[in-house]
């Protein structure tokens, strides 16, 4: 048998065994060293006891001790019917339940006026406490009825148990106010009252219990103010007033804070949850220095943290979160090096995040959440290997999360979301081997997800949602064993979702709207359960009908092509094409130079421009750059009218080398010039100053690979048909130096077909001078415009196959007796 702390010792016991059993013949005494009666002896068996002894067994029994076991039912009608000198009786811990008439309850337990202690505590009985409590129990010390279901109001009797040292209610449905004169009970020392509906003010006559170490009336409905008078009881232990209605003086601000001061053996002082205003007075540092919790979460106090709490040098948690506090967190937070818990949440704090927290080396919770905290993370806090809980969330925090809370290996809790943070995760991220919760939403990571995420096999809960994170999503991410909840939505994700995620037995909750991801929405394992709203936002997602994404494609119905309907549905076309385009420019070269002996005297003219030109001569031809040859100015040079002494007439420019551009415009030109055919045009230039010359690299020119989409699909081989008629017609190669920059081969055709598309065909298809000048020049325009159809940007807008063969068969008709 055992009291569960009640100072009594059990001096008759019911025997489990058949064999006699006997007890001391001593007197005992209980630990305060009162006298108890002689215990009745037995020795025979229980099974051979006679109706006499068994009376006589239950006259002496003092103690009865059924807790924490799990008896049901309801509370027997003759509980203690026959065991009149019972002392103490703890049925606490059970599964005892109803609720039990007035009347039967007195018969059951209230009749005992040998009754000492009294412990019904957890379990589900429910009631009333007897109007006349005190006169049926005169010798109560201690009345434990709490975690039960009692209703009514506390008996206002109650103050007559004048020898009551211990009362606990908590956590039942108590109504009405604290009897007035319950501080009249002089030996009391411990008062449980919380958890109830209790209104009303707290007692004056409390200030009377001068042995009172335990007073809690928390979770209740009190009203009025914080009695000053609480500071005469000197030898308070704990103090819980939180969840009340309570409000002070607005004249004297917390000043019952500073009454407190007198109580130095106080180690919990909880006042959280009322409608107190005020500041926090400096005296708050003079508090006894054996507190150990300060609670004054969410009392509407203002001002700033005083420095003097760094005084409470014994203090294990400090809660001052959900109220108007102003300043930084004060430098002396260093000095509680005994601290556990620091919370400073939902406040209008600012500054930095002070480095002496770092000093906190017992720290095992730490939240700073939703204030105006700004700058970077120390990274000493990687130091405090102590952490279970680190939120930082919701502030200005900026630069990168420090790689060194990897050293946090007991980690839990880890919220650093709806902040300023930038750069990439750091992989020491993988090493927080014990963490839960990992929440790191809205700031401005970017970057690839580090792979070691993924040996994260305890985290229960993941949100990189609103990030700049790109990349694929891991397949590391299939180790997270423990999964439930995973949210990686407005970011640049790319790539497939992997399907390994259907390993993930316990997630059931998954959102990656709104990012670039492609291919098939697995559709195994817990993906069965998830809706269109975890995927929408991803445009080449594809999978089930239930997903609302598009039906993905047969890859099966792909390999029945058998080799034969592949030639002839891409190969040969192809082909076909590729020979259409060859005899069409065999066939415009052909004409070309059956025209060619009408231009020989006059293309005979520009033979001496092939040979090398003198300085002399330029000069000469330009009147010594006369002003009068002047016929153009440029950012980088000059342009002269120049008559040689064979009567030919060019145009002569002239670099300003002083300018960096000039070099970079001189090679320009000179590579468009020498791409350019044209009979107007020399393949040689003489650049002037500085006497340096450079000449013009003649042409090689080199067959375009077939093809640029790798793969055999109808729409990429069109694309790259295009671009092979581009090449052909212009005689330009995609990689040409001419196309730099967002300037494209298909751009530059593009942005000259309405208007120019003759500038750019190969001058030696294009004579201006032949008489069949302009139907050549539409013929090249329309095979340039089916180039254009060809390489549209979206594959659905391109032209097919047969629509090429089909429109380059009636160009060649059209044209053929050209």
């Amino acid at each position: 048998m055992h009291a569960h702390g009640f100072p009594f010792t059990a001096i008759t016991s019911i025997m489990n065994s058949s064999s006699p059993q006997s007890m001391a013949n001593s007197t005992p005494t209980d630990t305060s060293g009162k006298k108890v009666r002689k215990p009745y002896t037995i020795t025979k068996s229980r099974e051979s006891w006679t109706d006499e002894e068994h009376d006589k067994f239950l006259e002496a029994l003092q103690l009865l001790d059924f807790s924490r076991n799990a008896i049901t039912g309801s509370l027997p009608k003759d509980l203690c019917y026959s065991i009149p000198g019972l002392e103490l009786l703890s049925l606490s811990w059970n599964l005892f339940n109803g609720e039990i008439p007035h009347r039967e309850l007195t018969r059951a337990v209230f009749n005992i006026s040998s009754l000492v202690r009294f412990d019904i505590s957890y379990n589900g009985i429910a009631g009333s406490l007897p109007a006349d409590l005190c006169y049926l129990l005169p010798m109560l010390e201690a009345i434990n009825v709490g975690v039960n279901q009692f209703t009514g109001e506390i008996p206002s009797s109650l103050p007559r148990c004048e020898s009551l040292q211990s009362i606990s209610l908590s956590a039942n449905k108590f109504t009405g106010i604290i009897p007035k004169d319950i501080g009249n009970l002089s030996m009391l020392h411990t008062l449980y009252l919380d958890g109830n509906q209790l209104s009303g003010t707290i007692p004056n006559s409390i200030s009377n219990s001068s042995k009172i170490t335990y007073l809690d009336l928390g979770s209740n409905m009190l009203t009025g103010n914080v009695p000053t008078f609480l500071g005469e009881l000197t030898l308070l232990q704990s103090l819980r007033l939180g969840q009340n209605l309570l409000t002070n003086e607005p004249s004297l601000g917390l000043s019952f804070l500073t009454s407190l001061t007198n109580c130095r053996s106080l180690r919990q002082l909880q006042i959280n949850s009322n409608r107190l205003h005020g500041v926090l007075p400096n005296t708050v540092g003079n508090l006894s220095t054996s507190l150990e919790l300060l609670d004054a979460t969410g009392c509407h106090i203002n001002g700033m943290i005083p420095g003097e709490i760094g005084n409470l040098s014994n203090l294990v948690a400090l809660a001052l979160g959900d109220n108007d506090l102003t300043g930084s967190i004060p430098e002396t937070i260093g000095n509680l090096q005994k601290i556990q818990q620091l919370q400073v949440y939902d406040t209008e704090i600012q500054g930095l995040i002070p480095d002496n927290i770092c000093k906190l080396t017992n720290l095992g919770k730490l939240n700073l959440m939703n204030t105006k905290l700004y700058g970077s993370i120390p990274s000493c806090l990687g130091n405090l290997t102590s952490l279970r809980t680190l939120q930082l969330g919701s502030n200005a925090l900026t630069s990168h999360m420090p790689s060194t809370l990897g050293s946090l290996k007991d980690i839990l809790l880890l919220d650093l979301s709806s902040n300023f943070l930038i750069g990439p995760l750091p992989q020491e991220i993988g090493s927080m081997k014990s963490i839960v919760q990992l929440q790191l939403s809205g700031n401005q990571f970017s970057g690839y997800i580090p792979t070691s995420i993924g040996e994260l096999q305890n985290l229960v809960n993941l949100s990189l949602s609103r990030n700049r994170l790109q990349g694929p999503i891991p397949e590391s991410f299939a180790d997270m064993v423990s999964l439930e909840s995973l949210d990686l939505s407005l970011n640049n994700l790319s790539g497939t979702i992997p399907k390994s995620l259907e390993k993930l037995l316990y997630l059931g909750y998954l959102n990656v709207s709104f990012n670039e991801l492609s291919g098939e929405i697995p559709n195994g394992g817990t993906f069965n359960n998830f809706t269109a709203g975890s995927f929408i936002g991803n445009e080449e997602l594809c999978g089930a009908p239930q997903f609302h994404v598009k039906a993905c494609k047969d890859p099966n119905k792909r390999t029945r092509f058998s080799k034969t309907k592949i030639f002839l549905v891409y190969i040969l076309p192809s082909i076909a094409l590729i020979i259409i385009a060859a005899a069409i420019a065999i066939w415009l070269l052909r004409r070309r130079a059956s025209n060619t002996h009408l231009l020989v005297q006059e293309n005979s003219l520009l033979y001496p421009f092939n040979k090398r030109i003198s300085y002399y001569e330029i000069l000469q031809a330009t009147n010594n750059f006369s002003e009068d040859n002047l016929i153009g100015r440029g950012s980088i040079g000059l342009v002269y009218k120049g008559i040689f002494n064979n009567g030919m007439v060019a145009a002569v420019k002239v670099f300003n080398l002083q300018l960096q551009a000039a070099f970079k415009s001189f090679e320009a030109e000179c590579e468009a010039m020498r791409n350019i055919r044209h009979r107007n045009l020399v393949k040689k230039k003489r650049r002037i100053g500085e006497q340096e010359e450079k000449k013009l690299v003649r042409l090689r020119p080199r067959l375009k690979k077939y093809g640029t989409a790798g793969i055999v699909t109808p729409m990429g081989d069109v694309y790259s048909y295009g671009i092979l008629l581009m090449e052909t017609f212009t005689r330009k190669k995609p990689t040409d130096d001419l196309f730099v920059g967002e300037l494209t081969m298909k751009k530059w055709v593009s942005e000259s077909f309405s208007q120019a598309v003759l500038s750019i065909v190969d001058a030696n298809l294009l004579v201006r001078e032949e008489k069949d000048f302009s139907e050549n020049g539409s013929c090249l325009s329309m095979i340039m415009e089916v180039a254009l159809n060809c390489t549209e940007d979206s594959p659905d807008e391109r032209i097919n196959m047969r629509d090429v063969v089909g429109r380059l068969t009636k160009i060649r008709q059209r044209f053929k007796g050209l």
